[in-house]
């Protein structure tokens, strides 16, 4: 892999890091925040759905790395 190849792989997952922090806080700690103004709306199954989407989009860029 060239040094160039390298460095766009590494934007990739900087960006992707820096995606899901947002993911993480938008679908997470805004929700738990709110958990007691309107307590039907926090779901689990879709903070699980989002993490494991997150895991695989990193883990498919980490791969391209090795």
């Amino acid at each position: 892999m060239s040094p160039g190849e390298v460095e766009r792989l590494k934007l990739t997952a900087n960006a992707i890091d820096r995606a899901s922090t947002a993911a993480l806080n938008a679908g997470v700690i805004l929700p738990l925040a709110g958990l007691p103004l309107l307590p039907s709306r926090f779901a689990v199954v879709d903070l699980l759905a989002g993490a494991y989407i997150w895991c695989l989009a990193a883990r498919a860029t980490l791969r391209r790395l090795g």
